[in-house]
């Protein structure tokens, strides 16, 4: 299932329009969106098990380049949301 949405702390792998080469250390890595401070439209940060941070794209330019990661519930932070810095 693709991640359409601006949602934090949810576990993803590569999607159905991943153009980014190995940025998340290959097929069937795994990472977590995290906040970046940046608010663009259509756009989330990934912080990768391997360390690497990226942004992809959430609806910009009509592309889903992230799935949710097996058994990872559809949950997490919403952009519709603010976040105060202090959630655990």
């Amino acid at each position: 299932v693709a991640l359409k949405d601006k949602t934090y702390g949810v576990r993803v792998t590569r999607g159905k329009d991943w153009t980014w080469s190995d940025q998340d250390g290959g097929t069937g890595s795994v990472g977590t969106t995290v906040p970046d401070g940046d608010d663009q439209r259509g756009w989330i940060n990934v912080k990768w098990d391997n360390g690497r941070s990226y942004r992809y794209r959430v609806g910009a330019e009509g592309k889903y380049d992230l799935y949710y990661a097996p058994g990872q519930a559809r949950t997490g932070h919403s952009d519709r949301v603010p976040l105060t810095g202090k959630e655990k």
